[in-house]
């Protein structure tokens, strides 16, 4: 699991198309596939239902994807703070 693969589960859910969000993550389609087939194959289940009309999250993701989107927001948080110009960074 890679915090890369949050950002494109997260893309996915936007976009509900795996072309459409692979074009905003400035990636190829079949990386975008191939890249969610190995979160998927790593937890075991899908993540999303694959039909003609686009993608959407299944029944056994949807409590997952919450998860993730809090943890890939509260990264980029982290990520704006450390970049403020400041001598120290005090996170506690």
């Amino acid at each position: 699991m890679k915090l890369e693969q949050f950002e494109q589960v997260i893309e996915l859910l936007k976009t509900g198309s795996f072309s459409q969000a692979a074009r905003n993550l400035y990636t190829s389609q079949p990386n975008l596939s191939y890249s969610i087939q190995q979160l998927e194959d790593e937890f075991g289940f899908p993540l999303f239902l694959r039909t003609n009309n686009g993608v959407m999250p299944t029944d056994e993701a949807k409590d997952l994807v919450e998860h993730m989107t809090i943890i890939y927001r509260e990264y980029n948080i982290l990520q704006d703070y450390l970049r403020k110009p400041t001598k120290q960074h005090r996170l506690f």
